[in-house]
Parts: C-alpha cells; structure tokens; sequence
C-alpha cells in the first residue's frame, strides 16, 4: 500500500504514490513509533486540550507507544527473527503497566460525534449488531459438535459471557447464513440478537484500541507461552470488562475461571484468550486470526453454522474467497484509475496476480486453513 509518500504532494512533483511492500511498512512503523516514544518529555503534557484517550499524559501515551511496537513486533513473529528484540526494546523503554493504561477512545456525550454503536442502534435503526453463536458457544464452554470440534475449556462459562451480551436471552446470531433467513430470524425470533442494545450502545462509549490483557497475551508468547503472563492477562481482561459494565466480577469467580483455563496453557489457550479480550477490536483479532489459525472454533467455509427447525444450514462463502476466511481486504476500484501504475505494478506481486481475497499478508505463513505453524 501508499506509505512513503503519501504525505508528498504536487508542488513536490509528487502526483502518484507508490505502493511499499509490507515488510518495508512494518519496519517503518516500528522505526517511526521507536523515533516517536524518544521524542516525548514525560514531564509535560503530552497535549494541552483535545485528547480523548490518555487526556495528555505523556507517561501513558509514551507506554501506548512501546505497547503498539510489541503488537507489531508478535505480528512479524513468524518472518521476522529480530522480532523478540524489538519487544526488548519496547520494555526497556516502558509499556502498559494495568488496566489504568488502556487506549481508549471516547466518544463525545452530545453532538453528533457519538459512538458508532449508538448510531447503529438509535440513529439507523438496525437490529443486526450481535454475536454469533460460534462466539457465545465459545463464551458458554460449548463444543461445536455440529463439525465435530472440541472446546479448550468445555464445561467452564466464560465471566465475560453475561458482560458481553448482556442477560437478555441472547443466545449468539447464526453467521454466513442467507438474507432471507437472517431477515427472518432477526424479525420472528428477538432473542437471537441483542435486545435490548448491550453497554457498547452507549454515545459516549469508550472503545478499547489496545488493552493491558493484549499486552500480557503478547508478552506471554514471547516468553515462551509463560503461565504468569497468561494468567495475568487473563485476570486484567476480566477486570477491565467488567469494570467497562459497571460490576467487577467476584474475585472467587474470577479465581475459578482462571484455575480451569489454565491446565494446558499453550499456543491455542493464548491465542483464543487474546482473541476474546479482543472483543470489539475486530481487525486485530482477524490478524490474530490469520497469524494463529485459531480460534479452530470460528465455523469455516462448508461448515454448518446452525439449525434452525431441524434444518442445518451451511456456510457458503462467496467464490472468490478461495474457501477461507479472507486473506486481506481487495483494493479499492478507484485505486485503479486514480493511481493506475502504481496499482497494477502492485497488484502484479498478489497471487495469480489479481486483485483478489486470498493473497496471504507476508506474516501470514499457515499453509492451510487449520494451520498452527510454530506459535512461538
């Protein structure tokens, strides 16, 4: 994609910007974000006025910095072998300490700068915003025997479950179905979504960019799948949610679920808790996805997503999907003829060279769908 010169413009003689291969932006980012967190005084305000997120601690924004350069760095942990390093680094200079240090972005309580969420729900009136019931099994420590899979933790509920969808009824969407059934189901059955509307519907939500518990997942791999850093990230999600709800959750629960999850903590057992903290920070937990190849419970291409009446219904992908979950989002169209060089030389470089869903990201190394290549 754009990267190095974006910021050029026509007085530069700049018209047209060329597309940097990945690994030269991901080595520019972690230079950029190393060179930025250098460049903070932690004794003065790191803004004056109009920081929603840290409210201008320069402390906090130099630890979300440092934070941001482990997660690309456990991104590259697979093609990268400088990868521990650059967490190393990152440490030394100072990271997330607790839940105190979450990137946060909040919304405004009044105006129109309000979160998103609330405008699905209020102001557009849709009713299709829930999870699905791949994702609630998951919460509720039920197996997938639907395609014969297992659950890490069957048995055991999730503290999260009722913090996330709230204790409505819900009881997960069915995924990849037709629009007729979904249109169906969303009108003749409530409790298959939210109602009503959970926290996140809130205008002045504050949506969680990056959390202490990813960062403990993080550190966790990168300690070899360490128990203390996984248990700690673990105990940090459960705080975090259930103070974003308004109720902690008892620690005596709180003591048990962690006892149960941690019997075998390993690559998956990682890999699906960072997976669940990342609830609502969507495109980092496709990435997860695709670096990982878990959660193995997500219902893939094929798969029978539900039943509904006795009638099992398949999720069929789109065609040009290659039969997975999509490998990275196609350029836009206007891409093409805005910057037409640089596009087709780009494109040139994608598998079968097209523009198309399946050419993996450099990071990406699974050979399969159900792939878990080295986690470590």
């Amino acid at each position: 994609m754009p990267y190095t010169e974006v910021s050029k413009l026509e007085s530069d003689g700049q018209l047209y910007c060329k597309y940097d291969d990945q690994k030269d932006i991901y080595a520019g980012l972690i230079s950029e974000l190393t060179e930025a967190v250098g460049m903070i005084d932690e004794s003065e305000p790191a803004f004056t006025s109009g920081d929603v997120i840290f409210d201008g601690d320069a402390s906090q924004w130099k630890k979300f910095g440092n934070s941001l350069k482990c997660r690309l760095a456990i991104h590259l942990s697979k093609v990268d072998s400088n990868w521990k390093q650059y967490i190393a680094e990152a440490l030394a200079s100072g990271v997330m300490e607790g839940n105190e240090d979450a990137a946060l972005f909040t919304y405004a309580a009044t105006g129109n700068d309000y979160c998103k969420f609330y405008e699905g729900w209020y102001v557009d009136g849709r009713n299709d915003f829930t999870v699905t019931n791949q994702f609630f099994n998951l919460l509720s420590g039920v197996k997938d025997d639907l395609n014969g899979k297992s659950h890490p933790w069957e048995g055991t509920e999730d503290p999260r479950l009722r913090i996330y969808i709230g204790d409505n009824g819900t009881k997960g969407f069915p995924y990849g179905v037709s629009s007729a059934l979904s249109a169906a189901v969303r009108t003749g059955t409530p409790n298959w979504y939210y109602y009503p509307p959970c926290f996140v519907a809130n205008m002045d939500f504050a949506v969680p960019l990056m959390t202490y518990a990813e960062l403990k997942f993080i550190l966790s791999e990168y300690n070899g799948f360490s128990v203390s850093d996984y248990q700690e990230g673990i105990e940090a999600s459960l705080d975090f949610w259930g103070a974003v709800n308004g109720e902690l959750i008892d620690e005596a629960v709180k003591t048990a679920y962690i006892d149960a999850v941690s019997k075998n903590v390993n690559a998956e057992a990682v890999a699906v808790q960072k997976y669940i903290d990342l609830f609502l920070n969507g495109t980092e937990a496709w990435t997860e996805i695709r670096r990982t190849g878990y959660p193995e419970q997500l219902v893939r291409p094929g798969e029978v997503t539900t039943i509904i009446d006795g009638t099992p219904y398949t999720f069929e992908p789109l065609s040009d999907v290659k039969g997975d979950i999509i490998s990275r989002v196609k350029y836009p169209t206007n891409e093409s003829t805005l910057n037409g060089a640089n596009w087709t030389e780009a494109v040139s470089k994608l598998q079968d060279g097209t523009n198309n869903y399946y050419s993996k990201m450099f990071w990406d190394v699974r050979t399969s769908k159900y792939d878990h290549p080295a986690n470590k």
